[in-house]
């Protein structure tokens, strides 16, 4: 190649690299902005979603004899916004060790949903115990005057 060419080829890789260092320094910063409106007198931010929730679980056998667990979290959206709700289920066994699903569904506003997790198993001792997260995906903006 002659230098002409080569002395081409270098500027054009210094343009491309310089296009992608901008480039990667305006995603940087798009997702390091907080999300405020700009306005004196408030703010708004996101929040997620307000809910209440509680839980049971039903213990049972079927037809095979075998055990059917059904645990029951119950989740009411308080907001006045719809939305999507995901339930942890966390379950400990007798030896300590954790066992995790998940459950997701839509609610929408002022309503209750019924997320569960059933269980069939020939043991009817398998978990020792239970408990549950409720994680909102959706988010809503909140203002807040000052």
């Amino acid at each position: 190649m002659s230098k002409i060419s080569q002395k081409n080829i270098k500027v054009m890789i210094g343009i491309i690299l310089a296009i992608v260092l901008i480039t990667m320094l305006f995603i940087l910063t798009s997702f390091s902005e907080p999300t405020t409106a700009a306005s004196t007198n408030s703010t708004t931010m996101e929040r997620s979603l307000k809910y209440s929730s509680w839980q049971e679980e039903e213990h049972r056998r079927d037809f095979f004899e075998t055990y059917v667990d059904t645990y029951i979290v119950y989740v009411k959206n308080e907001d006045y916004q719809t939305g999507y709700f995901i339930v942890e289920f966390i379950f400990e066994d007798y030896y300590g060790n954790e066992f995790t699903d998940f459950v997701s569904h839509y609610i929408p506003a002022k309503q209750e949903k019924e997320f569960f997790f059933r269980d069939i198993q020939e043991n009817p001792y398998k978990y020792y115990s239970w408990k549950y997260k409720i994680h909102s995906e959706t988010k809503v903006l909140d203002k807040n005057y000052q």
